[in-house]
């Protein structure tokens, strides 16, 4: 049972525009939008609720719709990725507008050459920037590329590289049940015991996908469940309020909770 989001607290005109093309297996989207932030948390909801038919990892285009002041952007961007939302969206790219009448003398590489070099009217460019995702500073703000009329990518990056293949030390969080043989939560213990075949899996994972993880548990609250708002409690609740990346022990496919969460 794997990483979710909150449904059923909020809904939107637009929810049922984008559901279609969800449902029918799109995997790339170019959304232009004055509230980046907005749009992806309404992405990220409706990819996860009960909703949506068709789960997969999906690649995003932010674009705005009109140009913001660099202090103002860097805000919104970094308070963006600051979200929870963020921690299990990997591939979210965004696009800041810069005309030719602003300052460049920031700006170092071809880039500087390029837009210095159009003499064509009005020239644009468009720097196209992501989140780390992975590593110890995962909200950290990357420079992807710039695109410039009539010359295209300057650095002929990829534009959504693999950020999951290596977490590189990302911290996970997990949650299980005391269920021996398979799940194992012996917190009590210094140092705490996490142990069972289902932890082994996740320590073979952690070692193959480079991450770490700390557990979240209420051990008096077993599977828990989660209600039609998409609140819950217990490890069902756990994964799908988002406290908790994943969840596993003894867990078969059951519907209510299929319809809230992803399993693996």
């Amino acid at each position: 049972m794997c990483k979710s989001f909150k449904a059923g607290f909020e809904e939107y005109a637009w929810d049922t525009s984008l559901l279609a093309p969800m449902d029918a297996g799109c995997l790339a989207f170019v959304i232009q939008t004055v509230d980046v932030r907005l749009m992806v948390k309404t992405t990220a909801r409706l990819a996860h609720s009960p909703q949506s038919t068709y789960r997969a990892n999906r690649r995003y285009l932010y674009l705005p719709s009109k140009q913001i002041p660099d202090d103002l952007f860097e805000t919104l961007t970094r308070e963006l990725y600051q979200t929870r939302e963020m921690d299990f969206t990997p591939d979210v790219v965004i696009a800041k507008l810069v005309n030719e009448h602003q300052d460049t003398s920031q700006t170092n590489g071809a880039a500087v050459w390029l837009t210095e070099s159009l003499n064509t009217g009005r020239t644009v460019k468009i720097e196209l920037i992501t989140h780390r995702f992975n590593g110890h500073t995962p909200s950290e703000p990357v420079a992807l590329d710039v695109w410039i009329p009539k010359h295209g990518f300057v650095y002929q990056t990829d534009l959504y590289p693999d950020k999951v293949t290596n977490l590189m030390g990302k911290t996970l969080s997990l949650t299980a049940i005391f269920y021996p043989p398979l799940s194992v939560v012996l917190q009590d213990k210094d140092p705490p015991v996490y142990d069972g075949l289902e932890f082994r899996v996740m320590y073979s994972c952690a070692q193959q996908n480079n991450f770490t993880w700390r557990v979240v548990y209420a051990p008096d609250d077993w599977w828990g469940a989660i209600w039609e708002n998409g609140s819950g409690f217990g490890l069902s609740g756990h994964v799908c309020m988002d406290k908790a990346d994943v969840g596993f022990g003894a867990i078969y496919l059951w519907e209510n909770e299929h319809r809230f969460t992803d399993y693996r």
